[in-house]
């Protein structure tokens, strides 16, 4: 038995190793897998390579069975749960929660594992819960700045990883404007640019980008000697936080009742996975993770998702009833009033973008422009004062300063 374990063993290396060539040698890798699996239908890892042959080459199913098999005699397998979160993911966004469910495993086993973080991100992003997709883009590349994103790669296509790469080359090369002079003699201020408008080659809309880069060439320019520099960065710093302000301007306010669902095939429920502030289901009580049972007294079985948002959806001033469940178990109804209301989240960027732009046009001289900037933010500042007394301190003083500002300027 011992020696028909330690051959199953080298012949589960030959076939890893064949697997590493880029699978030039598939059929001889299988083969080599298939005879380790003969001699010990128990070895686990063989599983699992077997499983990444299939992946490979797109027989999804015969690798969901392997990975499965691998687990079953090892729980503690990262690249099975990682692998299977893959195929779920490839099956739709159904299936999300089931890949969401898989990388955890995997982060459980492996609290390191950059994939997990990285592929967790993609789904969040795919949902459009960028704030979520950002948090977990951070702490993938933190743990591994230089895993590769390019070419034929998972989440080669998501700008919002680029966006995060660019702000941490930017952080990591340290103390910006006491080192710009240095930078603008090296590729640093290249790469991040870079990143920037590789994000934006994906995602053209992706206003956190315009911000981002509107900072930046804001920092060149400061700290630039060069007057040609200087003026050059000024402008480009003032069109990004154009581009920024017009999408503000599509996503500021927002119609409807606030909520974003999707499908969980695991529950086989339409489940809430975003409530935004003081919307009418936000201040209804709604809460992620609640499940949608029916619309206005029609069961949501059987429908796809998009008949349910749009059963959900409708005109300003109109009514929908949802039979909400909570925890799985406490079901209510909420009779919810469709209304336009601001998004908070959007006014909390928006806010800083009129400012900064604000005090770019007072820095080009150009007086009224920077008057009207100012005063758009503090309508903004005035708004979210409203709103709740979560960061009443930090509106309080944004609220001062452009104040401030608008007094010096009418003076």
């Amino acid at each position: 038995e011992k020696r028909n374990q330690d051959d199953a063993c080298i012949e589960k290396e030959k076939g890893d190793q064949e697997i590493q060539g880029e699978l030039t040698n598939y059929k001889i890798a299988l083969k080599d897998i298939n005879i380790a699996l003969k001699e010990n239908p128990n070895l686990a890892n063989a599983y699992v390579s077997r499983g990444f042959l299939y992946y490979q080459q797109g027989d999804y199913k015969s690798a969901l069975e392997n990975f499965n098999r691998g687990i079953e005699l090892d729980k503690n397998l990262e690249e099975a749960y990682l692998y299977r979160g893959r195929i779920y993911f490839k099956r739709g966004e159904q299936y999300y929660q089931e890949a969401i469910d898989n990388y955890n495993q995997a982060l459980t086993i492996n609290p390191k594992s950059v994939a997990a973080y990285l592929y967790r991100g993609e789904i969040y992003s795919k949902l459009g819960m960028k704030t979520e997709a950002i948090e977990e883009y951070q702490e993938g590349l933190r743990l591994d700045f230089d895993v590769v994103i390019g070419g034929n790669m998972p989440l080669h296509d998501d700008g919002l990883i680029y966006l995060v790469r660019g702000n941490i080359r930017k952080k990591k090369s340290g103390d910006f404007g006491h080192k710009i002079g240095s930078l603008l003699e090296t590729d640093v201020v290249k790469m991040i640019i870079e990143d920037y408008e590789c994000a934006l080659k994906f995602d053209p809309n992706l206003v956190e980008v315009y911000i981002e880069l509107g900072d930046f060439y804001d920092q060149i320019a400061d700290f630039s000697a060069n007057k040609e520099v200087k003026d050059t960065n000024y402008l480009k710093a003032l069109e990004n936080y154009n581009k920024a302000l017009v999408l503000f301007g599509k996503e500021l306010y927002v119609h409807g009742v606030g909520i974003t669902i999707q499908f969980d095939a695991k529950t086989e429920a339409f489940t809430i996975i975003n409530v935004l502030k003081n919307s009418p289901a936000w201040n209804a009580g709604i809460e992620i993770f609640d499940e949608i049972l029916e619309v206005d007294g029609l069961s949501t079985d059987n429908l796809n998702i998009d008949d349910v948002i749009n059963m959900i959806r409708g005109q300003v001033g109109t009514q929908v009833t949802l039979r909400i469940r909570s925890y799985g178990i406490d079901e209510t109804e909420k009779t919810l009033t469709r209304t336009e209301f601001i998004n908070y989240l959007i006014a909390e960027q928006a806010v800083e973008a009129y400012k900064d732009r604000g005090f770019l046009h007072k820095e080009l001289g150009n007086k009224q422009k920077a008057i009207e900037d100012f005063k758009e933010a503090e309508i903004l500042w005035l708004i979210l004062l409203d709103a709740g007394e979560e960061f009443k301190v930090k509106y309080r003083l944004g609220l001062s300063t452009v104040r401030n500002q608008i007094n010096e300027l009418q003076n």
